[in-house]
C-alpha cells in the first residue's frame, strides 16, 4: 500500500518542541483541533485559539491539503490566511488560530516551485554543504534553518555524516588495498589520503557547527514568539483593567445616584408619616411637668417685679390620652416620679403641682389627679410591667372631655410583632423639652429584638420587652409606639444610650449622664396596658378601623 509520512514539529503551543508523525493511506484524513478525538489534538485549557475541531489535513494522491472547518480564528499557511483548500508539504508552517499553535512540516510531499514552502530544507541543506562555518549565517539563511529545525533536517544531516562515514570507509578501504597490492605506494598517494581524510573530519565538524547555530536561532525565535506573546498579554491585561475601572465607576455613579434617589424617597415617605401622625394624634399627647405652688414662689421672688419672675415649670415624662375624660398612659417610674418630686421638694418648703400640657398647647395646664395613679400590679424596676395610668383633672380647666385619645392595638394582635417591623413615636427629648413651646418630635425606626424582661426569647407569647432603633431619650419615657397603621403596639420606657459621667472638684463629686445617639431603645408591649385597664375596670370606646399612615403604593416602609 503506497503511504505517504506526514511529520511535524511543534514550534509554539501546548506541544512546543515535540513532534507528531501520521501515515496516510490514499484518501485518508486527520482532524486538528482541541476536542480529545481529532488525531492532531491540542491541550483544551491551553491551546484557546484553536477551536474544537479546528482544521482537516486530507491526501488525495501523492499531495497534502488543509481545509479550514470555519474555526474562530482561522488557519494560517506560511503566515496566511487560508480561505478552501490549500496545499501543503515539506517546509511548510501551519498555525492553527491566530497566535495559537504553530508547526513545521518536517516530512511529507515535496512542492513544486512557486508554492509557499518550496526549497526551504534544500536550500539550508546546499547552504551548509557549501561551508556555512566559512562564510557566516546571512539573514535568510538564519530564517530558513528557524523555519527547518525539525527532526527531518536532523535525519538528512544524519543521512549526510553517514555518507560521508561510508566515503571514508571506501577510501580506507583502499588505502589497506593499496598498501596489500603496492607496498611501494608513493609518498604523494599518502599524502592525499591524509588530505582526504582532514577534509572529512572537517565536513563532520562543519555540519556539527552548522547544527548547532539551527537549534541556537530555533530557540531565539521561541524566546521571541514568547516574548511577543507576554507583551500580548500584559497589553490585554492593562486594558481588561482599564475597562474594569471604567465600570466600577459607573456601577459606582449608577448606585450613588439611584441611593440618592433613594433617600429622597424614604425622607418624602417619612415626612408624610410624620404629618399623618401628627394629624391623627398630635393633640393626644401631653407632656408631664411640675412647677411650685404660686403662693410659694411669690413669697421667694417678691423683691421681684411679676413681669420679669422666671417660670418654674419642668418637663420630666410624656403620655398619651386613653380615654376622652382624661385618662393618661404612660411610664409606671415616670408615676413614681410626682410622688418622689413632691417628697423631695416638700421638704425644701416648696410644695409643688404636677400637671399635663397638651402637645401644641402652652398656655392649657391640666391638673393630675396624684391619687388616681395606679401602675401595673407587676412593675418592680424598669425591666417589668412598666406601664401605668393617671386622669387629668378636666373641670379645672372647664371641660368635661378632650378631642383627641389614641388609638390602642387588639390586645390579641401583640403577639404578631415581629423583628424588622417598623415603628414609630412622638414624644419631649429632655434636652429640648420645653413647657413653655410643646411640641412633640417625630422618630422612626425598627424593632430589633423581642424578648421577656429577662432579655430571653421565651415565645411570642411571653416576648413583651421590646428592642428598637428609634431615637429617644430622658424625656421620651411614656411616649407611645406606633405601628404603620397607627396603633399603639408599645410604651417606651428607657434606652441604653445613656453614659454615666462622674466628675469632681477635689472636694465633692458630680454625677452626670451622658445621652448619645447609639445604642437601642426598648419599650414595654401594650398588651400590658390592657391588662392594667382592665383590672382597673376602665373601659376603652370602639375604635375605628385603622388606615395606614404610609400610602400603601410605596414600594417600601420609611424607617430611621
Amino acid at each position: 500500500m503506497d503511504i505517504i509520512r506526514f511529520e511535524v514539529s511543534h514550534l509554539v503551543g501546548s506541544l512546543e518542541g515535540k513532534k507528531s508523525e501520521f501515515d496516510l493511506a490514499e484518501g485518508a484524513a486527520l482532524l486538528v483541533g482541541r476536542e480529545p478525538q481529532c488525531e492532531l489534538a491540542f491541550d483544551p485549557y491551553v491551546d484557546l485559539a484553536t477551536s474544537g475541531r479546528h482544521a482537516r489535513i486530507t491526501r488525495v494522491g501523492a499531495e497534502l491539503f488543509v481545509e479550514d472547518l470555519g474555526s474562530s480564528n482561522g488557519t494560517f499557511v506560511d503566515g496566511a490566511a487560508i480561505h478552501g483548500r490549500c496545499r501543503i508539504g515539506m517546509g511548510s508552517t501551519l498555525e492553527f488560530g491566530q497566535g495559537g499553535p504553530k508547526c513545521f512540516v518536517t516530512a511529507g510531499p515535496e512542492l513544486p516551485e512557486g508554492t509557499p514552502g518550496h526549497g526551504r530544507i534544500s536550500a539550508a541543506t546546499a547552504a551548509i554543504a557549501g561551508g556555512v562555518s566559512d562564510r557566516g549565517v546571512g539573514a535568510n539563511t538564519v530564517a530558513l534553518m528557524i523555519n527547518q529545525a525539525t527532526a527531518q533536517t536532523s535525519r538528512r544531516f544524519l543521512a549526510i555524516i553517514g555518507g560521508l562515514t561510508l566515503l571514508l570507509l571506501a577510501c580506507v578501504g583502499v588505502v589497506v588495498v593499496l598498501a596489500v597490492t603496492t607496498k611501494g605506494a608513493s609518498k604523494a598517494q599518502e599524502e592525499e589520503l591524509d588530505k582526504t581524510k582532514d577534509e572529512l573530519a572537517q565536513a563532520k565538524v562543519d555540519l556539527s557547527q552548522s547544527r548547532t547555530q539551527m537549534e541556537t536561532a530555533l530557540a531565539e525565535e521561541r524566546i521571541r514568539i514568547n516574548a511577543n506573546n507576554l507583551a500580548s498579554s500584559l497589553e490585554q491585561e492593562r486594558v481588561f483593567s482599564e475597562q474594569i475601572e471604567a465600570a466600577r465607576t459607573e456601577v459606582s455613579d449608577t448606585m450613588r445616584a439611584e441611593f440618592e434617589v433613594k433617600q429622597q424617597e424614604l425622607l418624602s415617605s417619612l415626612l408624610s408619616v410624620e404629618t399623618s401622625l401628627t394629624e391623627k394624634y398630635g393633640h393626644a399627647m401631653y407632656m408631664l411637668t411640675y412647677s411650685p405652688d404660686e403662693r410659694v414662689l411669690t413669697e421667694v421672688l417678691k423683691e421681684v417685679p411679676p413681669a420679669d419672675r422666671p417660670g418654674f415649670d419642668e418637663g420630666f415624662c410624656t403620655a398619651f390620652a386613653i380615654t376622652d375624660d382624661g385618662w393618661l398612659a404612660t411610664n409606671a417610674h415616670c408615676v413614681d416620679a410626682i410622688f418622689e418630686f413632691r417628697y423631695e421638694l416638700g421638704r425644701k418648703g416648696l410644695p409643688t403641682q404636677f400637671y399635663a400640657k397638651r402637645n401644641g398647647d402652652s398656655q392649657t395646664a391640666y391638673p393630675l389627679l396624684s391619687e388616681t395613679a395606679t401602675t401595673h400590679p407587676r412593675h418592680t424596676h424598669a425591666a417589668s410591667p412598666d406601664i401605668a395610668i393617671i386622669k387629668m383633672d378636666l373641670a379645672a380647666v372647664g371641660k368635661e372631655h378632650i378631642d383627641a385619645v389614641v388609638q390602642l392595638a387588639p390586645k390579641d394582635s401583640m403577639s404578631a410583632l415581629s423583628v424588622g417591623q417598623p415603628i414609630y413615636t412622638l414624644g419631649f427629648p429632655g434636652k429640648v423639652m420645653d413647657p413653655y413651646r410643646v411640641s412633640a418630635d417625630f422618630r422612626g425606626g425598627n424593632i430589633a429584638r423581642l424578648t421577656d424582661f429577662d432579655s430571653s426569647d421565651s415565645g411570642a407569647q411571653a416576648n413583651q420587652f421590646v428592642w428598637h432603633t428609634a431615637l429617644i431619650s430622658k424625656g421620651t419615657s411614656g411616649s407611645p409606639m406606633f405601628d404603620r397603621l397607627g396603633r399603639v403596639v408599645a410604651v417606651n420606657n428607657g434606652t441604653m444610650s445613656a453614659e454615666r459621667v462622674v466628675t469632681s472638684d477635689g472636694t465633692t463629686e458630680k454625677v452626670s449622664f451622658i445621652y448619645s445617639a447609639d445604642g437601642l431603645s426598648f419599650g414595654v408591649r401594650a398588651d400590658l396596658l390592657w391588662e392594667l385597664l382592665e383590672w382597673k375596670g376602665i373601659h376603652i370606646a370602639p375604635q375605628p378601623a385603622p388606615s395606614p399612615l404610609v400610602d400603601p403604593s410605596k414600594k417600601s416602609e420609611p424607617t430611621l
